[in-house]
């Protein structure tokens, strides 16, 4: 049924409004997105609409939601759901606030400390949630700045009080077990009258918790949805054309305007489907061999490094990956962590950490990059420390070994098996390896999906993977819950 006349048809309704992206275009910074004239009036007048409930929900502090929006009558869900003021002044928090709070005001001391490194950086102190914005970031800045927030976030995690959330363009911690699905599954439990019809719009993965929980019980909207895989059922292009949406609702029109969107064609199954290619799953092993070369402090180490020739360059920058069960956002490459933890140089650890060597078109390119941030280190301390016996940097080559197997995969089903049955070295082949091999940093998963499948969603979730936040393992099973999640939706289809 077409989006409007569902709306006109339902008797009373209670809405879910997301803010950043979904009311409001998003911003550089969060001041930038306080609410406008308009929208403070829009609001008002939906909310003097009789059989009408409205309610806020973002990822904001409530203090904050509570200053900019001071409209009689509006819920307020703040940090993902965790806060919940309702009309009225009442306020309750659905965690732990106390223990949460002590945690996350000891992480924000650190969290400053490194903040003040990267230009543009913004830390978000939202009380029950803590974000480090990157948007006006560099990009080796960005990567550098969020492996450095979860070194040093890491171990507050131990509690399991909270988790991770990655959203655009900002890494948050926020209480576990909480997002605003469950906020407006409990709304609607404790204040929603009988027959209201749930809405709920949102613009980014925090809603989609919400639109999964609203699934066969409401209307569930995401605000500039084209190309991209939801759980909700309707979607409009931006803020302007929601706003235009809520107006109408306002006015109580008669008669809505015709859809000016197509509602989401169903796909087949998923399980069903062939590929026109096969996928061979290959085998990949790394033999080490030593240069006999060795650096005991910064000084030696430039030197060897600027004699080194491309393989050396290669096993240290790229091959680092298979050779460690590290977590990569740890430090992903041999230079950063021999500056880490052998010379206690975390801040030249981070700078070479932050180098991406698949965004460099020719080994001799990332050579020089290594070398100017090695040099520049020295100019600024020029009595590098010495490291202990034993903890010299030992340069070394490698021959890369890779052997074609039997495994072989038609359905995406199969792919999956592949994936399960083969070894960590198949995985750092096709989807490491394969962006030096193929020169587009691409990897061979993705491509073949592209190819032979039409689920695009699927193709770029697996290209927006940071490989540097994962282990070989973790990349695997994260690679197996992409593709198994693209299945069910084939199934449900």
């Amino acid at each position: 049924m077409d989006l409007r006349r569902r709306l006109k048809e339902a008797k009373e309704l209670f809405l879910f409004l997301d803010y950043d992206g979904t009311l409001v275009p998003l911003a550089s910074t969060p001041e930038e997105a306080r609410p406008d004239p308009p929208l403070l009036e829009l609001l008002r007048r939906l909310l003097k609409n009789p059989g009408m409930s409205v309610a806020l929900v973002s990822g904001r502090p409530l203090k904050e939601l509570s200053r900019w929006l001071p409209l009689r009558g509006l819920y307020l869900v703040g940090n993902h759901g965790a806060e919940v003021k309702v009309p009225g002044g009442r306020v309750r928090s659905l965690t732990d606030t106390r223990r949460i709070r002590h945690l996350l005001e000891a992480l924000g001391k650190e969290a400053d400390n490194i903040k003040r490194r990267y230009a543009g950086a913004l830390l978000e102190d939202k009380g029950l949630a803590l974000g480090m914005h990157y948007r006006r970031c560099s990009e080796g800045d960005a990567r550098a700045l969020r492996r450095a927030f979860r070194r040093v976030a890491e171990p507050y995690f131990k509690e399991g009080l909270l988790e991770w959330y990655q959203g655009k363009k900002v890494l948050e911690i926020r209480p576990r077990g909480l997002n605003k699905g469950t906020a407006v599954r409990a709304l609607l439990d404790e204040h929603a009258r009988p027959g209201q019809l749930p809405f709920y719009a949102g613009d980014d993965r925090t809603d989609e918790d919400a639109f999964r929980a609203l699934e066969g019980r409401g209307i569930t909207l995401r605000v500039g949805a084209r190309g991209k895989e939801t759980a909700a059922r309707y979607s409009l292009r931006d803020p302007a054309a929601l706003r235009e949406l809520l107006r109408e609702l306002s006015e109580g029109r008669e008669e809505m305007k015709a859809s000016r969107g197509k509602r989401r064609e169903s796909r087949p199954s998923r399980r069903a489907q062939r590929a026109k290619e096969p996928f061979p799953f290959t085998e990949c092993f790394i033999i080490h061999m030593p240069t006999g070369e060795n650096a005991a402090n910064l000084k030696e180490f430039l030197y060897q490094l600027r004699r080194a020739d491309e393989e050396v360059i290669y096993h240290h920058m790229y091959q680092a990956f298979l050779g460690h069960s590290f977590q990569l956002w740890d430090y992903p490459n041999d230079f950063a962590r021999w500056a880490a933890r052998s010379l206690g140089e975390p801040a030249l650890a981070e700078k070479l950490s932050g180098i991406d060597p698949f965004s460099f078109a020719k080994i001799g390119e990332l050579k020089e990059r290594v070398i100017d941030i090695v040099e520049e280190h020295l100019w600024e301390n020029p009595s590098p420390p010495w490291a202990k016996p034993g903890y010299e940097f030992f340069f070394s080559r490698s021959a890369t070994l890779v052997l074609p197997t039997d495994v072989v995969a038609y359905t995406l089903e199969e792919f999956v098996e592949g994936l399960t049955e083969l070894s960590l070295g198949s995985i750092y082949y096709h989807f490491f390896e394969a962006r030096h091999r193929l020169k587009e940093n691409v990897d061979d998963f993705s491509s073949w999906i592209e190819r032979n499948f039409r689920c695009p969603e699927l193709v770029a979730k697996i290209r927006e993977i940071d490989p540097y936040f994962y282990s070989l393992e973790e990349l695997r099973r994260t690679i197996i819950e992409l593709v198994n999640e693209e299945l069910g939706k084939g199934e449900r289809s």
